[in-house]
């Protein structure tokens, strides 16, 4: 009688796994985003107004241009392993800087000053200020997790960059980045790699470009990736008129994975 219930189990195992294929269980992973409930966004909205009017005070010299969905939730791949939101705050200062390491950082003491006690406790402040790389643009960008500020020198360009060339993307684009940042998460890395979200959004979005159908099929488009992660030493996967627009000229060197405006993956 043992046999024959594990027989039966194993049958209906096998039959089961076959029913279930590799296209519903690709289609049932993209449907995991995650959905900010709406105490949520309710918390963003007032954390950021608070920042806002705190930037804006006179005597910090901060002049707010505009606010801007950043990170995977504003580029539309977010996953259900990443529940955060990002906003990206666009400023401008006249308040004196200092030069570190060739950038335009300000003096962290300015950071200090009694605008900003009561939030010292919930943030950690790192603003840098890059003129010419990125055309007057600065920004302060931060994720909202228990309200930790995150600030980045790339933030601006990276912003505008990710708006254009991954959020203006059609459903199917979106998806396939979702898919392949899902599937980058399971994999092990000797070292740290800096922008490696990023990095696969792009390489979905070249994929995309260079399958017939324009990679509507999951499927196709997902082996096709896979296909392009082996050989990405042998391609140039770079969107030169999207940085020219928003940093400047850029030199383009391949093969090799152009992901970030300042430096090239060749390893």
């Amino acid at each position: 009688m043992s046999w024959r219930v594990t027989d039966f189990t194993f049958q209906k195992a096998h039959r089961l796994k076959r029913e279930y294929t590799l296209k519903a269980w690709l289609n049932e992973v993209i449907q995991q985003k995650f959905i900010p409930p709406p105490e949520a966004l309710e918390r963003v909205r007032a954390v950021t107004h608070k920042l806002i009017v705190l930037l804006q005070n006179p005597k910090n010299k901060f002049k707010v241009d505009r606010c801007a969905p950043g990170g995977s939730y504003g580029k539309r791949t977010d996953t259900c392993l990443k529940v955060d939101l990002d906003i990206v705050v666009f400023v401008s200062t006249k308040a004196k800087t200092k030069r570190q390491n060739g950038y335009d950082h300000l003096d962290p003491m300015q950071m200090r000053e009694v605008v900003f006690d009561e939030w010292r406790s919930m943030l950690q402040v790192e603003l840098g200020l890059e003129d010419e790389d990125f055309g007057g643009k600065n920004a302060l960008s931060f994720q909202l997790d228990g309200i930790d500020i995150d600030l980045s020198l790339c933030s601006p360009a990276l912003t505008e960059i990710a708006i254009q060339s991954v959020k203006q993307q059609p459903p199917h684009v979106n998806d396939l980045c979702r898919l392949t940042k899902l599937w980058q998460s399971g994999v092990p890395y000797s070292g740290w790699l800096d922008g490696r979200s990023f990095l696969f959004e792009c390489l979905s979005i070249y994929t995309v470009r260079e399958i017939p159908n324009d990679g509507r099929d999951i499927v196709e488009a997902f082996c096709s990736f896979l296909e392009n992660v082996i050989k990405f030493r042998e391609l140039t996967v770079a969107f030169p008129k999207v940085y020219e627009k928003y940093i400047g000229k850029v030199d383009v060197q391949g093969p090799g994975l152009f992901f970030n405006p300042l430096t090239h993956l060749r390893t």
